[in-house]
């Protein structure tokens, strides 16, 4: 169907919620509250062939769980992982905050969040400063 207004003038248009500055999530428990982001295709393959890396950083410690996977498939079963290595912890994970990737809106990664009983935080899309605790942390892996 025509729409009556250009695409360009949808996306000038459209306004993304104010996020707070304060510092909100560090009242939460340990591993209560992680990011977890997608990189890749790297341009060179690791020793073992892998050209993604999945990373999860805990919002209360910054604690960063790290993965290398060979394809964008692998993803829910490296989080498996994840979840199982804190869960071995102690704790429990409560919400997930990612980004837009169709890795994290897909069935299966949908179907381990309700398997786990984790709450999913989807970011607005193009507003990186809303996932920013991720973001930067690829500085350092």
């Amino acid at each position: 169907e025509k729409l009556d207004f250009c695409e360009t003038c949808a996306v000038c248009k459209s306004h993304v919620r104010r996020i707070s500055r304060e510092p909100a999530d560090r009242n939460v428990g340990v591993f209560e509250v992680l990011g977890l982001d997608f990189c890749g295709p790297m341009s060179v393959p690791s020793l073992g062939g892998r050209r993604y890396s999945l990373c999860a950083v805990d919002f209360r410690s910054r604690f960063m769980l790290h993965d290398a996977v060979r394809s964008k498939d692998e993803a829910p079963a490296s989080f498996r992982r994840m979840l199982t290595t804190i869960r071995s912890l102690g704790h429990t994970v409560r919400r997930l905050r990612v980004d837009n990737d169709t890795v994290f809106l897909g069935a299966a990664f949908r179907n381990l969040l309700d398997e786990f009983n984790i709450a999913v935080e989807i970011t607005a899309p193009y507003a990186h400063w809303q996932h920013g605790r991720i973001e930067r942390q690829w500085t350092l892996v």
